[in-house]
């Protein structure tokens, strides 16, 4: 099953996750992160990019009201 099926897809709401997911279980081992600190790096990255685009939909409302 796992060489033949598909990788799950996330979400609509989750999508900005697919790039991570699909690299934590990609079916190629060298496909995968090479070590865990690499997938925490990609991990605290989406984290920061999450909050960065938190800060900015907060903010251009202000901006603009």
């Amino acid at each position: 099953q796992h060489k033949s099926a598909p990788l799950p897809a996330l979400p609509t709401n989750l999508a900005e996750h697919q790039p991570l997911l699909n690299k934590l279980i990609a079916k190629d081992p060298a496909q995968r992160y090479g070590s865990a600190r690499e997938a925490l790096e990609a991990i605290e990255q989406l984290a920061a990019n999450a909050a960065a685009e938190a800060t900015l939909s907060r903010a251009v409302p202000a901006l603009v009201g």
